[in-house]
């Protein structure tokens, strides 16, 4: 069997360990990689007219044909589904061939996305071996509609299987299959993605981990202690070892959704790293998890870089919507700890949340000029299909039926919901009221927010745009490189991408053959 992931996004580890378990079994698998220049990559200059001419239709139908697959499969996350649906029709209408939707978007909203005529399965939760047993039947010929995590089309009926028990065991997964994306070309060579677990201790409302406990564990998801499950070290360290051997990375991005959270694995961890591996990498944390232990194992391990989810500053609003206990002198102590151990670190901060006061907007930069010393990202809440944090907004006022309607439809372009009660363009002043942290120095800030000339900024976030465009330099630790370069989208940075793709399109016009990719030899 052969199998075709279609795919635009970074890096998707999730693909590759997809791909590891069917060539495991002795399928072959291959990535058709479409790079959407300009064309509505959250973080990307936008364009429609640029869209267009790097659009990429006739390539991407020439490798379909020359792969002859037996399955296309389509990793769908709420930004990308417009794509995947654009994609899938496209590629019926040039092969016969059975598609599968999987990952967080049909995961959310599987009777939604299961409907679409040009999607004949989706995959709810883990899809490794629900996959596997999919291609197998296929392959077979057998027709098994029983198959766990996957919903099926039956004589115009849909089959909603229950899901499967969560794999527990992640040591018995074969490593990820990296040179799928690798084969890609030049863009994906710079560093790579790892993961030493699975779940959160958490369960966020705006976040995929509550979606995929409630599917699992039912009404009592916020609670079950059972959703996390952690590789052994020694398996994850061989790994990154063969891994290392294999690409010589420079880096690594550690997704973990808190690497800290076990402080004797940890231990463990960074003592065979730094002697095994020995690579920059960065990690994700949680403010309740940082101490001076964990601290000390991350620098002994050399750690590269930290990020903190803080999310909100108002202990009402994390601790009743958000469902994150911490308190603000936790985070205050673990911002002076990441400090004092030199590791460069961001703190995560959302905008938009429902209860939220522009009050509680300009707290947040007072409460990083008390204190300083990490890169403060400030994201608006993004609102996806099938989340707990659409219900909690709409209970509240915050966001309408309409709203929750067009999520469906539109599931990116409505993700972005401003409070009814706020303007936008107060929302993106306080925005960049928040970002002046990182390139001013404090007195600027404090002499800003007590005259209130944030009133005055300009109604769009005018830093991003800086820094974009004249790569604009932090005033907070310098001597680190820019982290949304480094490690952000480690193997596939931003200018690197529009650079690489921009040169193969140019020459295109003075050259036949251009951007063959990785077809099928």
């Amino acid at each position: 069997m052969v199998v075709l992931f279609a795919y635009c996004g970074y890096e998707g580890l999730g693909i590759e360990y997809l791909s590891a378990v069917l060539k495991a079994a002795g399928h072959e698998t291959y990535l058709l990689y479409h790079p959407r220049l300009f064309d509505q990559r959250e973080g990307f200059p936008t364009s429609k007219s640029l869209a267009r001419v790097f659009d990429q239709k006739q390539l991407l139908r020439r490798q379909v044909k020359d792969f002859r697959p037996d399955l296309v499969a389509f990793s769908v996350v709420a930004a990308d589904y417009l794509w995947a649906c654009k994609t899938a029709q496209m590629i019926k209408e040039w092969i016969e061939v059975p598609i599968v939707f999987g990952n967080i978007y049909p995961t959310a909203i599987p009777e939604t996305v299961i409907e679409k005529d040009f999607v004949d399965y989706i995959v709810v939760g883990e899809g490794e071996y629900a996959l596997l047993e999919l291609v197998e039947s296929i392959k077979n010929r057998d027709n098994q509609h029983s198959i766990k995590n996957v919903w099926f089309k039956k004589d115009g009926k849909i089959i909603a299987n229950p899901p499967r028990p969560l794999i527990h065991d992640l040591d018995s997964l074969p490593f990820p299959d990296r040179d799928l994306f690798r084969r890609v070309g030049r863009p994906f060579d710079i560093g790579i993605m790892a993961l030493g677990r699975r779940g959160c201790k958490n369960a966020c409302p705006y976040c995929s981990n509550s979606v995929r406990r409630r599917i699992y564990f039912g009404d009592s998801y916020l609670d079950n202690p059972h959703y996390l499950h952690r590789r052994s070290v020694d398996n994850f360290i061989r790994e990154l070892k063969e891994a290392k051997q294999k690409y010589d990375f420079k880096l690594i991005r550690i997704n973990d959704d808190d690497l800290a959270e076990n402080e004797p694995w940890l231990e463990e961890f960074g003592r065979k790293y730094k002697k095994e591996i020995g690579v920059p990498y960065k990690c994700f944390v949680n403010p309740e998890s940082v101490n001076e232990n964990t601290i000390r194992h991350l620098k002994e391990s050399g750690c590269g870089e930290v990020q903190m989810g803080v999310q909100s500053l108002n202990p009402r609003i994390r601790n009743d919507i958000l469902r994150r206990h911490h308190t603000n002198h936790q985070i205050s102590q673990a911002i002076g700890l990441l400090r004092e151990s030199g590791i460069p670190f961001l703190v995560d901060n959302l905008l938009g949340i429902p209860g939220e006061t522009e009050e509680d907007f300009v707290n947040i930069a007072r409460f990083y000029l008390q204190n300083p010393g990490g890169y403060i990202n400030a994201y608006w809440l993004h609102y996806f299909a099938g989340h707990d944090i659409v219900e909690i907004a709409r209970d509240q006022g915050a966001i309408t039926e309409k709203n929750i309607i067009d999520l469906k439809i539109s599931p990116f372009a409505g993700t972005n919901i401003v409070r009814p009660d706020i303007h936008p363009r107060k929302m993106m002043r306080y925005q960049s009221l928040i970002g002046l942290l990182n390139y001013f120095p404090p007195f600027i800030v404090r002499y800003v927010i007590k005259y209130k000339i944030y009133r005055f900024f300009p109604s769009f976030n005018f830093l991003t745009l800086f820094r974009f465009v004249f790569k604009f330099k932090r005033y907070a630790h310098d001597v680190f490189p820019d982290p949304r370069d480094v490690y952000e989208l480690i193997g596939l940075r931003r200018r690197d991408e529009y650079l690489y793709h921009l040169v193969r399109k140019l020459k295109s016009f003075f050259s036949w053959g251009w951007l063959r990719g990785n077809r099928k030899s």
